[in-house]
């Protein structure tokens, strides 16, 4: 959405309540910030603020690349509507490319990465010991998870593979179970060798503090990036 996330890995002090999802990985590769960040966000309405979150976390050292205006699904496609829910005081939260309007209308045509590509690039980097992936992407985290699954990418991206993310169910008819995602991954050992030796672990819950990230004040004054 606006870089909240890239913050609280590198900038852990800014953001004092937010949950540690980031002990997954070794306190000293968090201190050097060696640990590389990747985000993806179709809505063009948040390109110049991920722009400068991306300059302020590298300015710090920090290894950050953020793909503007392309999303994130079960298939690729070039051409794929951009719904957006136009909750300007929310920051279009409900954003989305599954056609749920949340009272809102269509927007602009995006570029959908299948998420099975996506971990394909990452194992074909090679090398990456831990990988943290946090899922928010409305609706599309069902058909992404199974194809990856299918593909047999989910699994082999890394020697370890943390999980967190959203569910929404409401973007599915009829709904699904509400132990859908641990199921498949208990299913997928079955099927995925890679899965069997219990590299990817799941999480099902969103971390929502800090959603217009931090506010500015004279004491915080060094942790503060201009919403837009």
């Amino acid at each position: 959405n606006i870089g909240v996330q890239p913050r609280k890995l590198y900038e852990p002090e800014c953001y004092p309540k937010a949950p540690s999802s980031f002990r997954v990985f070794p306190k000293e590769v968090l201190k050097d910030k060696s640990v590389c960040t990747i985000g993806f966000e179709p809505n063009k309405n948040h390109t110049k603020r991920l722009q400068r979150v991306k300059n302020h976390l590298t300015k710090k050292g920090a290894r950050v690349m953020f793909f503007t205006k392309v999303a994130v699904g079960g298939e690729y496609s070039a051409n794929t509507s951009f719904w957006t829910d136009h909750n300007y005081q929310h920051l279009e939260w409900g954003g989305n490319i599954e056609g749920l309007t949340y009272g809102g209308k269509e927007g602009d045509t995006v570029e959908v990465l299948s998420f099975a590509s996506v971990m394909d690039e990452i194992k074909a980097y090679g090398g990456i010991k831990r990988l943290l992936i946090k899922m928010d992407i409305e609706g599309s985290e069902y058909s992404a998870m199974i194809k990856a699954l299918m593909s047999r990418s989910l699994c082999s991206a890394a020697v370890q593979t943390f999980i967190k993310m959203e569910s929404h169910p409401q973007s599915l008819d009829p709904k699904p179970p509400k132990w859908f995602f641990h199921s498949l991954m208990w299913m997928a050992r079955f099927t995925d060798n890679a899965c069997k030796q219990g590299r990817v672990k799941m999480l099902i819950e969103d971390d929502e503090t800090y959603m217009y990230d931090v506010k500015f004040n004279i004491s915080n004054r060094k942790c503060y990036v201009p919403p837009w």
